[in-house]
C-alpha cells in the first residue's frame, strides 16, 4: 500500500509526519527486506534488515501515539520466524 500510494496509507503517513514521496521509498525498502528475506541465500540479511525497519516502525509509533501492539506482535513474529528459519540465529540467542 505505500509503494502503489493507497489513499488510506498516505493518511496514516501525513498523520505521522511523513511525505508521500519518503513514504513510498520506505515502501521499496521494506519490499527490499522482504524479497531478501525470501531468498534462502540472503535471507539472515533480509530478517536483520526487516527488524531493523519494524525498530524504527515501533518508534514512530511511540512517537505519534499509535497504537503499538500491532507492530510489537509483528516484530516478535519475526524473531520467532527468524529462530525456526535459520539455526545459526537460533543457536547465538539460545547458546549466547
Amino acid at each position: 500500500m505505500k509503494i502503489t500510494g493507497n489513499e488510506e496509507a498516505l493518511k496514516q503517513a501525513m498523520a505521522m509526519g511523513f511525505e508521500n514521496s519518503s513514504y513510498q521509498v520506505l515502501g521499496y525498502l521494506e519490499l527490499l527486506a522482504v524479497v531478501l528475506f525470501l531468498i534462502p541465500r540472503t535471507g539472515v540479511v533480509g530478517v536483520l534488515l526487516l527488524m531493523v525497519y519494524m525498530g524504527g516502525a515501533i518508534c514512530a509509533h511511540l512517537l505519534t501515539k499509535q497504537p503499538l501492539l500491532p507492530v510489537v506482535l509483528f516484530e516478535v513474529m519475526l524473531w520467532v520466524a527468524a529462530a525456526f528459519r535459520f539455526p545459526e540465529i537460533r543457536n547465538r540467542l539460545l547458546n549466547a
